[in-house]
């Protein structure tokens, strides 16, 4: 659905048509699914997912964003929008911390900030619990295997592991961070090595999307992975990362459009001038 959405924002603007329905109304089943499950990782992925496709490829950001929706690109939206976006989203946060515990809260946006914060600190908490229980690692010998688990569904790893952890977590159910599985199943070693190969690849995915669609709509996904780094490693969890980047690349080559046609040393004039008009 986030790749969809992106896509249409991005013919919206080129073509300079009238806002579409079908754009209008995935956009607001994505929010409406995130607020029936209340699920706040869905929906800061959703907007990180929007934004950064949107800034890599118009090298703007609040240009598309107003243009897709209707509005006039100027100078006092353009400023409004980087100030009433972030706050939307944070009051959003707090609204969902309501729906899924069933608090009152009378300030939402108080309470976005306070569950932001404890999305920071609580895996911190499981990370220094994992060092101080293993130290460098790895826990119980080298078991490379074990970073498969996230690579498979749930319920088969279950049938194969019985989704145990050698290590108790002070918060349950909670992430510890980029390096966890790595830590626990290959230690140091694994987690240098892991770091370099995540590090490239992201790389090489950012300099691809600018000229094609698959690596866009890709990257805006690894975007997340790094930017949820300090809870999870989505690189190793299908659901997050592998399983979307297969639906990308299908959905690329059914469509034909892997490539995005625009001249690489002018590419940033003509989606600049394609905003201004």
């Amino acid at each position: 659905m986030n790749g969809l959405i992106l896509i249409l924002i991005i013919q919206t603007v080129q073509t300079r048509r009238r806002v579409p329905f079908i754009m209008l109304t995935a956009i607001a089943v994505e929010i409406l699914g995130q607020v029936m499950t209340g699920k706040r990782q869905g929906l800061l992925l959703f907007v990180l997912y929007l934004l950064c496709g949107l800034a890599i490829y118009f090298g703007n950001l609040a240009g598309p964003l107003l243009k897709s929706v209707g509005l006039p690109y100027n100078r006092i939206l353009t400023r409004l929008s980087y100030v009433l976006i972030p706050l939307a989203l944070v009051a959003m946060i707090g609204f969902l911390g309501v729906v899924r515990t069933g608090s009152r809260a009378q300030n939402v946006i108080g309470l976005g900030i306070g569950q932001l914060t404890q999305y920071l600190q609580l895996p911190l908490i499981n990370l220094e619990a994992v060092c101080q229980a293993i130290g460098l690692g790895p826990a119980g010998g080298y078991k490379p295997a074990g970073l498969l688990t996230g690579l498979l569904p749930y319920r088969l790893w279950g049938v194969i592991s019985g989704n145990e952890l050698p290590i108790q977590l002070p918060q349950p159910g909670i992430g510890t961070g980029f390096y966890m599985p790595l830590h626990i199943n290959t230690g140091l070693p694994g987690i240098i090595l892991f770091a370099f190969a995540a590090g490239y690849a992201s790389r090489y995915f950012y300099n691809k999307s600018f000229t094609s669609l698959f690596h866009l709509l890709v990257y805006c996904q690894m975007a997340w992975a790094l930017f949820a780094a300090h809870s999870y490693n989505h690189f190793l969890t299908l659901v997050f990362l592998p399983a979307p980047a297969i639906c990308f690349l299908i959905f690329a080559i059914l469509t034909k459009s892997l490539r995005v046609r625009v001249l690489p040393k002018r590419e940033y004039a003509i989606r600049q001038e394609s905003l201004q008009i």
